[in-house]
């Protein structure tokens, strides 16, 4: 959070052990927050961009399937990055 004086894990397990299905990770590659405190992240390999609240602490996924690649309008292809 925004402020905190201490660190969470937001995505992935710091043992590098498989986690959740919101926060296993498939090459990650940008993370941007918002001015509430929300963060964005791109799962590349996932091909989803993840969400995760500033209150919740689960991901839930903004855009893209897991795992599937398409060049349609609602699925995306390796992304790189997100900007708001």
């Amino acid at each position: 959070m925004l402020g905190a004086n201490n660190w969470a894990i937001i995505a992935g397990n710091m043992n590098g052990m498989s986690v959740g299905a919101s926060a296993s990770l498939a090459t990650p590659m940008s993370v941007t927050l918002d001015p509430m405190g929300n963060v964005y992240m791109v799962d590349r390999l996932n091909h989803r961009i993840q969400f995760f609240s500033v209150d919740q602490t689960d991901g839930k996924i903004m855009v893209g399937v897991s795992g599937i690649n398409s060049l349609n309008s609602t699925m995306l292809n390796e992304p790189y990055s997100v900007a708001l």
